[in-house]
């Protein structure tokens, strides 16, 4: 209790030195803080640039995907249209060949029996051209 035994000037003065101490301790708490976060604004102006151009991109990107999607979905409709057209290109192949199919067996079945006309023809004519071509025993005078 040594300051209670000091005059009152020497407390004041005593009180003043320790207030300017603590003040200039605050003062450099204060400056620290200060410096902190202005760094910590820098890396938030940092933070929020380097935010800025990825939102950029993901826009950028978003519109690409977009356009993708609307040229795949064209892709499909160009799809589905070939499709359609291969489809009734092969009914009617299958069609054609049903139809040539049924044409070759008539005319296979037209030749045969042209052919068992021709072959009974050719016999009748060799059973003919037989009889003709053997000579009659000539009697010698």
């Amino acid at each position: 209790m040594a300051e209670y035994d000091m005059p009152i000037e020497e407390q004041i003065k005593v009180l003043v030195k320790e207030f300017r101490t603590f003040k200039e301790s605050v003062g450099t708490r204060f400056d620290s803080i200060d410096t902190k976060l202005t760094t910590v604004d820098v890396k938030v102006t940092t933070l929020d640039a380097k935010v800025t151009t990825l939102d950029a991109k993901v826009a950028s990107l978003d519109t690409s995907v977009t356009t993708l999607d609307s040229k795949i979905d064209k892709v499909q409709v160009l799809l589905e249209d070939t499709n359609a057209i291969a489809k009734l290109g092969l009914e009617g192949l299958q069609g054609l060949r049903e139809s040539t199919d049924a044409k070759f067996a008539a005319a296979a079945k037209t030749n045969a029996e042209q052919t068992d006309l021709l072959k009974s023809v050719l016999v009748h004519v060799r059973k003919r051209v037989e009889g003709l071509e053997r000579p009659k025993h000539r009697r010698r005078s």
